[in-house]
């Protein structure tokens, strides 16, 4: 145990070898990459524009998208953008690389030296043997470590419509985590496959070899050595966070007679600049990890740390003052940094399936509770039984919500009133029935808006003619809007009743979708909602709601969008997270203690 200890130990001091020499050198790079990426990621969406253009579309979604991949050229212009990606990706991975081993070897390199040397290495990858690195580059590891990648993937993640179909089912949530496991798996054992290729020029069959062979019997000790090193940089990262808080809520009370709302404005850009500094100091962290691990392994001793040179302070200074120029203007032009904290953000939360999480979906008392959590509106599905009723429910079948295995299309809905919905999610719901939508507008009456989402079966017959007439019946134009996945659907009811308010619902979405006339609104899976998404829709006057958002921190950053709502299964932490602007309970209590107001 102690040994393992040692060996942990000692292979992060080697790591922090790899980043002090040439530290500065990494982040004038990153933080130039950061705008080189932007550039050729640009390029890259032109390409996919000019794809769509060939296609005769000016946006992209599930159901377009077929349309783009029947045309060859659309598609080879689709793989070239997923080319320039995968480049942009290995070019930063390779420059990490080889300035934590220049470190090692005692060597200095400055940031555009650098960028040549990484830009030659990455080329010379560039070779069809080397296939596999997309695989793990792209995928592996953005899945399994996303602080082991690149910083353009950080925010990379699974979208949550797909994570919760796979944990709804078990057969298929076990094979998810047997794939993970896998892939865990996969990862440790090629974890020194990208500095073999990038320090020796060997094959991915070569360098993953070599790792696998360098591992054996190790890993162990390379677990141990990687839960110490990440437990110290989270540590140290967390030390700066306060401390430079702390010297932020100084200096406001010394210099500004302690206002909150200044300390909140400066507060925005300072979160910003260490969020993205932390980001590139957990892609340099890890690389010097697997650097440092390769050095101890193949037995080679890293170069002392060079004694301090005075005569070195003035171009350091003019380097930290370079990169801190860059620093601010990168988080100027990506971060909104106008939000006003303290000012409530006018953002609309949506209980996703009526309040899912409080009591069971799409019914009656999973209303009341978001009736009770002040959401501002519930969003329900609403589908046809055999003998024409509208009935809410989400699945096309009722085995998983009621426990029988009729489909909706099957049972009249005298059937469904002997259903019992509520007993699967608990026994103090023992009874719940399925609801009708006419039930649902009648419990809703001027208490809380309704999302209606019309869901197509193929078998349902006038769905749209008899939802919007529920809709005249209760006068209820001004508080419910009708949306579907179905584009169609949305067209029909417009055709009907124009006066309606319709929502398209989307699982990811890119290009102008303000086209889409038949759509008053958008509601998009969050992990597809951009920037330049929610800037376009702004422009066109169209609502933009993100779905299903069930993290804070998720929130917040939809709330830098300026969006219009997010569809949340947990309406009470949205309403709370929204309150609170951004701003974390801690920094609150400590504004709040130290500064007067103002």
């Amino acid at each position: 145990m102690r040994e393992r200890s040692s060996a942990a130990r000692t292979v992060a001091g080697t790591a922090l070898t790899a980043l002090r020499r040439n530290g500065l050198s990494l982040l004038l790079f990153e933080l130039a990459y950061k705008f080189l990426f932007s550039a050729v990621m640009d390029g890259a969406q032109d390409l996919l524009a000019l794809a769509m253009e060939r296609c005769g579309l000016s946006y992209l979604t599930p159901a377009t998208a077929v349309t783009l991949l029947r045309d060859p050229l659309s598609v080879a212009l689709i793989l070239l953008f997923i080319c320039l990606l995968f480049y942009s990706v290995l070019v930063e991975i390779t420059a990490l690389i080889l300035c934590c081993q220049r470190s090692l070897q005692g060597e200095r390199v400055g940031p555009f030296a650098l960028l040549r040397a990484a830009l030659a290495r990455a080329t010379r990858l560039l070779r069809p043997r080397n296939a596999p690195l997309l695989f793990l580059l792209l995928v592996l590891v953005p899945v399994v470590a996303p602080t082991f990648t690149s910083t353009a993937l950080h925010n990379f993640q699974i979208p949550s419509f797909i994570l919760d179909f796979i944990r709804g089912r078990t057969a298929l949530y076990l094979l998810y985590l047997g794939l993970l496991a896998l892939l865990c798996w996969l990862l440790l054992r090629w974890l020194l496959v990208l500095p073999e290729m990038v320090l020796t020029g060997r094959s991915f069959r070569e360098a993953r070899i070599r790792s696998c062979a360098l591992l054996a019997g190790r890993k162990g000790r390379v677990l141990g050595a990687g839960l110490l090193w990440g437990a110290a940089v989270l540590l140290l990262a967390g030390l700066c966070y306060l401390g430079s808080t702390l010297v932020l809520l100084g200096g406001v009370k010394l210099l500004h007679q302690g206002s909150l709302s200044t300390f909140w404005y400066q507060f925005l850009r300072l979160d910003a600049s260490l969020r993205t500094l932390f980001a590139i100091g957990g892609a340099a962290c890890s690389s010097a990890l697997v650097t440092a691990l390769r050095t101890r392994l193949l037995g080679e001793v890293p170069a002392p740390p060079p004694p301090p040179r005075r005569r070195r302070l003035p171009r350091a200074a003019g380097a930290l003052a370079l990169g801190y120029l860059l620093l601010i203007f990168h988080v100027e032009s990506t971060v909104n940094l106008w939000r006003d904290p303290l000012a409530p953000a006018p953002v609309q939360v949506v209980a996703h399936r009526a309040g899912a999480l409080y009591a069971p979906e799409n019914t009656l008392a999973a209303l009341d509770q978001a009736i009770e959590s002040g959401a501002n509106a519930a969003e329900i599905d609403v589908q046809q039984t055999a003998d024409g009723a509208l009935i809410v429910l989400h699945d096309t079948n009722f085995k998983r919500v009621a426990g029988v295995d009729r489909n909706t299309w099957e049972v009249t809905l005298e059937e469904v009133r002997s259903y019992d919905a509520g007993s699967a999610f608990s026994e103090d719901f023992a009874g719940e029935g399925v609801p009708t939508l006419e039930e649902m507008l009648q419990r809703a009456d001027g208490k809380i808006g309704l999302m209606i989402e019309l869901k197509s079966t193929g078998h349902e017959r006038g769905l749209e003619r008899a939802a919007v007439d529920l809709l005249r019946q209760y006068d209820a134009f001004k508080s419910c809007t009708i949306a579907s996945m179905d584009y169609s659907i949305l067209e029909r009811v417009k055709a009907y009743d124009e006066r309606v308010q319709t929502v398209y619902i989307l699982p990811a979405a890119y290009g102008d979708l303000a086209e889409m006339t038949a759509a008053d609104a958008f509601s998009v899976e969050a992990t597809f909602v951009t920037g330049m998404l929610s800037a376009t829709l702004q422009y066109a006057q169209k609502p933009l709601y993100a779905w299903t958002v069930n993290d804070s921190g998720e929130i917040d950053r939809l709330l830098d969008l300026e969006i219009s709502g997010v569809i949340t299964d947990d309406p009470y932490l949205a309403r709370y997270t929204i309150a609170a602007g951004g701003r974390s309970w801690w920094v609150s209590a400590l504004a709040e203690r130290f500064l007067d107001g103002g």
